[in-house]
């Protein structure tokens, strides 16, 4: 593993990184080698190892405003992927895929204690290697999308906090791009955008700090996918994700100084 950093003025940092993965397959990964049995091991599984890089910069662009952006590119040889799902979830290696993009984040705060911040990732994830897949062994060509990754996705947050009462608020605003649920990239699962809002007060007593907060997610009620179920032989594609929800509670730390 390799870092460098350089400084190219106090309010602005570039940096690159390299280094090397490796990962081993997982009891979960290993246990099966059939989807309908649950029986068997998938002792053929290998481990998958990579190559990453990555260049970017920080900085502040005022006082108060603070950017980050990166640029990456992993490269992996042996990919783990899903073969197939029914009663199990059985793994096979996929030869070469590649994954590249960037990061880009914002952190500003506006004055009145209200903050903003959003963080935004485009990912182009893909198969180098063609192989096929699945009980019936169909072909996956290189080029195709990896299931489950998503191309676009945006992070938005607009806070404000009252000191003098500890109280403090935030709406949160998320978009998710679709994502493919299998191999063949034949069927998708759609885009979404949600609303998420939270406040609550925080007080600090000698050296307990509590916090009582309310938190309530998907204020619009939207339909939208949680978890792609990736190669699902049963086209069971997606688990929904919750409805309109809500979250009361209290927590508290205590410091030893």
């Amino acid at each position: 593993f390799l870092g460098l950093v350089f400084k190219v003025s106090p309010t602005f940092n570039l940096y690159a990184n390299a280094g090397q993965g490796f990962e081993t397959p997982t009891f979960v990964e290993q246990s099966y080698n059939d989807d309908t049995t649950p029986t068997g091991n998938n002792s053929t599984l290998q481990p998958s190892t990579s190559e990453n890089f990555e260049i970017g910069a920080k900085a502040f662009l005022t006082d108060s405003t603070l950017v980050n952006l990166a640029v990456f590119n992993v490269k992996t040889k042996n990919e783990i992927v899903v073969d197939s799902s029914a009663a199990v979830t059985v793994y096979k290696n996929a030869g070469d895929t590649e994954r590249s993009g960037l990061e880009l984040s914002i952190d500003s705060n506006l004055g009145n204690n209200i903050k903003a911040y959003m963080s935004y990732s485009y990912l182009n994830a893909e198969f180098k290697d063609s192989f096929s897949t699945g009980t019936s062994n169909t072909f996956i060509p290189a080029g195709n999308k990896i299931p489950g990754t998503y191309k676009d996705r945006l992070y938005t947050e607009l806070s404000w906090k009252h000191p003098v009462s500890g109280f403090n608020t935030a709406v949160e605003g998320i978009y998710s791009s679709k994502t493919y649920a299998n191999d063949t990239n034949l069927n998708s699962l759609g885009n979404y955008g949600m609303f998420n809002w939270r406040g609550g007060f925080t007080q600090n007593l000698n050296n307990w700090k509590i916090n009582e907060y309310v938190r309530v997610e998907n204020i619009t009620n939207k339909s939208y996918v949680s978890n792609a179920r990736v190669n699902d032989s049963a086209s069971r594609f997606y688990e929904p994700g919750l409805p309109r929800n809500w979250a009361v509670g209290v927590n508290a730390s205590y410091s030893f100084k």
